[in-house]
């Protein structure tokens, strides 16, 4: 297949070797909404995405670790829906702001819309404010990695809990220097992180 450099890209683990997906033909209006357009796999290699190999290595992985008769628990489902969230905003980062990233939500059966933007360029933050962003991150990427390797259910139930509640801190120190005129929501690694749905959120120094 001839890959031209898509708008929008779908992952969706289907137990093959690259889970994103793109649509063939875009619909009057733009691309399609519906996920059952993106019938066309785009593999890992495709030098329109220039995927770095440990980046590449992370999708596969992910991707051939779904069951194909699907999850036997409600935890092992929240789990892979926390992934396939965390491994979306991995790949919007590298891929940038001219590309849509949207994942596959199979708690919820719906695909949703990740995007990427460089937070110091857009909204002024203080350098130890983004420093902290980015060090935050590198270790979701890092627990996430270890937590697909493993494939043990609870093993890394204590980090990620660990990692839901400082990012509720970062999330209110962004927004005390955003101040209260913008309105900041902490939604966890997956719409609250793995244990419960619960969000947070402030204008400024007040919480919401």
């Amino acid at each position: 297949m001839t890959l031209e450099r898509p708008l929008r890209l779908l992952v969706r683990a289907l137990g093959e070797p690259s889970p994103l997906h793109e649509a063939y033909e875009p619909y009057e209006d733009g691309w399609s909404e519906d996920i059952e357009a993106y019938t066309g796999e785009v593999p890992l290699d495709a030098p329109e995405l220039g995927l770095p190999d440990d980046l590449a290595d992370v999708l596969r992985t992910w991707c051939l670790s779904r069951a194909p008769e699907g999850f036997d628990s409600r935890p092992a489902l929240r789990r892979h829906v926390a992934q396939s969230l965390a491994v979306a905003r991995r790949l919007a980062g590298h891929l940038g702001p001219s590309w849509a990233v949207r994942y596959r939500d199979e708690r919820h059966r719906t695909a949703k819309w990740d995007c990427s933007d460089d937070p110091a360029a857009a909204l002024h933050l203080s350098d130890d404010l983004v420093a902290a962003f980015y060090r935050w991150m590198e270790t979701i990427d890092a627990t996430l990695n270890l937590d697909i390797q493993d494939q043990e259910s609870g093993k890394y139930d204590a980090e990620w809990d660990r990692l839901f509640h400082e990012g509720t801190d970062l999330a209110g120190r962004l927004a005390r220097e955003l101040g209260p005129v913008r309105k900041v929501t902490h939604k966890g690694l997956a719409n609250g992180g793995l244990a419960a749905m619960t969000s947070v959120s402030w204008r400024g120094d007040r919480a919401c």
